[in-house]
């Protein structure tokens, strides 16, 4: 398979018609191996414009949505940025050509050492991934430009804003369980903190799974 052309046709038929037209997150998507960073069976779907299933419960996000939470987070070759549910490293290779450090936070063992692997593999020298469970973040490299989230959260955990730098951004898909099923439709929301003080934008519809640990609580029925 041609992955070099099925990028390209991801980026014309996919990045390009919805808004997305900024050259250094074409760039970025254009030179990132994609099929890389899953696994040998997953690769030839691995361009489609759906969320792909990564391992069990574990989604990356389908290219149109990547492209324009990217966009919004409006990444700078200074930020250093959080990159949180990075399953294998697609993220953290996309953002770690766009900012200047990027941090990924994987829950899994398993996916923190394929991902460093990959990473390595491809040159991505100024990413690196590091355990941890998502509500938490990573205050150990904080504080953080931007927080770019992989999954729909139903709020964001308080630390997150907490991690954030001044002018700092994070992005993510917030839904509410009574809106949402497994990937029922959320928004896209851009929070920036200014003065110590977090505000909120809407940006625009989206439908991605809920990311582990952020989405609703279990109820248990008697």
């Amino acid at each position: 398979m041609n992955f070099a052309q099925a990028r390209e046709n991801m980026i014309e038929g996919q990045i390009k018609p919805n808004k997305v037209n900024e050259p250094r997150i074409l760039d970025a998507l254009r030179s990132t191996p994609k099929e890389k960073f899953v696994q040998s069976g997953l690769q030839p779907i691995c361009y489609i414009d759906e969320d792909i299933e990564v391992v069990k419960g574990r989604f990356l996000l389908e290219p149109v949505v990547f492209a324009r939470m990217l966009k919004e987070a409006n990444i700078g070759p200074d930020d250093i940025v959080l990159d949180v549910g990075c399953l294998m490293g697609y993220s953290t290779a996309v953002l770690s050509k766009l900012g200047n450090t990027v941090i990924g936070v994987e829950n899994d063992n398993h996916l923190v050492e394929s991902a460093t692997k990959i990473l390595n593999d491809t040159e991505c020298y100024n990413a690196a991934v590091y355990k941890g469970e998502f509500a938490n973040g990573l205050a150990v490299q904080a504080p953080y430009d931007v927080i770019f989230i992989n999954g729909a959260v139903c709020t964001v955990p308080e630390v997150y804003f907490d991690q954030l730098n001044e002018a700092g951004r994070l992005v993510c898909v917030q839904a509410e369980p009574s809106k949402m099923g497994r990937a029922g439709m959320g928004d896209v929301m851009l929070y920036q903190k200014m003065g110590g003080v977090v505000s909120s934008k809407r940006l625009f519809d989206a439908a991605v799974p809920y990311l582990n640990g952020l989405g609703p609580k279990e109820r248990f029925e008697f």
